[in-house]
């Protein structure tokens, strides 16, 4: 699984580069203006109902397709697959279809009318939107399929072709601007679809109409869906009700969030997606063989392992996040005020990224053990939570609020998803050690940050890109010799053991 996992990360890390090439290229044309919001809330409702439809697919295709290709034929999990294959993308013609037929009352809810630019944008950027659910969704499916079988690779690789397509067709665009923005979008998801599906095929793993004995099985396909629908509701909603809170901040909160969010999904797509891709088959197979005693372990070295990467991402950001923004962002239309501005809620998303991490493979786990009320029961709490700071945030008017909102609600979750752990795995979760084991990290950083202070007291710093750089890979390399000195990965691995 380890190896599965590095190479999956690796590979993550690079799309990110590339994904990074496609926001420097909308921060350079667009900076953080409407029509920036407008594509932002126009996405939203899309890749809410893709997240419904993959998380759905996550929770009843996996283990029982696992299950399938484990105790019964080839020709059976081939069936099965068909058959989901072909009800998920049923289900997104439908979605689709409606969001089209829907978007003068859609684009209202969205953004209050008052804002009329922005939603008079909105309006016009539904027309385009929706077109990317079915090859969005149906992409996921097939990056499932793929990681069931244990072939990471090609799942991984494929964002890179979607991102690489979407970046030379947006800036190639003749015409330009927010239809510009949309299509290249869709167009980096087709791509990734074919890629997906090529693959499949050539890996034998291919799709046929589903036998009419195989109907019984939507059946049960659709009995998985109903416990775990409120799940998926409320933990998708949440990006949508922080979309609404930033677009009440005023214009260009939606896209300043948009970008600080782009950022902070970075670190979280590298640690949480490209993990939980390996991770969800792995338990799942762990738990058919009964391994609960090793499933313990796991989760012991990756709480600790997450809280290190996320301690030292946030004193990364707070050291060097505004010279980076300005870096990777500050051309064209972007300039410093927003940098600053897109900084500080980078900052409040990065201290959430640690419990939402942990959280998130706690859900996986239970995902695995098909126990859909303990997602319902998360999902609710980070949902509600959520809501209620957004409103405190949108009453204080202070976005500062609203972008923590998340943070707050996960704390929450985290903790009773380390409560449902401990009883369904007689195993105890001391959080003592774990903050020890932070502060052990913190005391760690202590030195880099020292010698950063210092260089800015001598005068030998600047913003420059090349400053930026320098001091930063000064950071990691003092950060990496103090963690190896002082046996970092020997307390990730060994207490895990005992």
């Amino acid at each position: 699984m380890l190896s599965n996992a590095r190479t999956v990360v690796l590979i993550g890390f690079l799309g990110q580069l590339f994904a990074f090439a496609r926001t420097a290229a909308m921060a350079y044309l667009f900076g953080t203006s409407v029509e920036i919001d407008a594509y932002n809330l126009a996405l939203s409702l899309p890749i809410f109902l893709s997240s419904l439809v993959t998380g759905w697919l996550q929770a009843s295709f996996v283990g029982g397709y696992i299950d399938i290709g484990e105790n019964q034929s080839a020709q059976a999990a081939r069936d099965y697959r068909s058959l989901a294959g072909l009800i998920a993308l049923c289900l997104l013609a439908v979605l689709t279809i409606g969001l089209l037929v829907a978007r003068q009352p859609l684009s209202s809810i969205l953004v209050p009318q008052h804002l009329g630019q922005t939603h008079d944008l909105t309006y016009s950027a539904l027309a385009l939107s929706p077109l990317i659910l079915i090859p969005s969704a149906m992409s996921d499916f097939l990056a499932l399929v793929l990681s069931c079988h244990k072939r990471f690779l090609a799942a991984s690789v494929a964002p890179i072709l979607n991102a690489a397509v979407s970046i030379v067709a947006l800036l190639a665009w003749p015409a330009g601007g927010l239809d510009a923005l949309l299509l290249s979008l869709i167009l980096g998801w087709f791509c990734q679809v074919v890629l997906l599906l090529v693959v499949l095929l050539r890996s034998g793993l291919g799709f046929v109409i589903p036998a009419a004995t195989s109907l019984r099985e939507v059946k049960a396909l659709g009995y998985l869906f109903l416990p775990i629908l409120p799940a998926v509701l409320f933990s998708n909603g949440t990006n949508l009700v922080l979309q609404s809170a930033f677009v009440r901040m005023g214009e260009g909160f939606v896209s300043t969030y948009g970008y600080a969010q782009r950022l902070n999904n970075a670190l979280v797509q590298v640690i949480v997606v490209g993990l939980s891709s390996v991770l969800l088959p792995h338990l799942a197979g762990m738990l058919a063989r009964s391994e609960r005693r090793a499933i313990v372990v796991l989760f012991d070295r990756i709480i600790k392992s997450v809280l290190a990467i996320s301690l030292i991402a946030v004193v990364l950001i707070v050291l060097y996040g505004a010279d980076t923004i300005l870096m990777l962002f500050g051309r064209g239309k972007f300039h410093q005020e927003q940098a600053h501005l897109v900084n500080q809620i980078w900052v409040v998303l990065t201290l959430a990224t640690a419990p939402f991490a942990i959280s998130t493979f706690f859900a996986k786990l239970f995902q695995a053990m098909r126990q859909p009320g303990k997602l319902g029961v998360s999902s609710l709490i980070s949902f509600c939570l959520t809501a209620a700071i957004c409103q405190v945030g949108i009453l204080a008017g202070n976005y500062l609020i609203v972008a923590g909102a998340l943070g707050v609600a996960q704390l929450f979750v985290l903790a009773y998803f380390s409560f449902s752990f401990g009883r369904e795995l007689s195993a105890d979760l001391t959080f003592n050690r774990y903050i020890g084991f932070a502060l052990f990290v913190a005391v760690l950083a202590v030195v880099p940050v020292g010698v950063e202070m210092a260089i800015w007291h001598f005068g030998l710093a600047s913003h420059s890109s090349i400053s930026v750089l320098l001091r930063g890979s000064l950071f990691i390399a003092i950060f990496a010799a103090f963690a190896l000195s002082f046996g970092l990965l020997k307390r990730i691995s060994t207490e895990a053991a005992a």
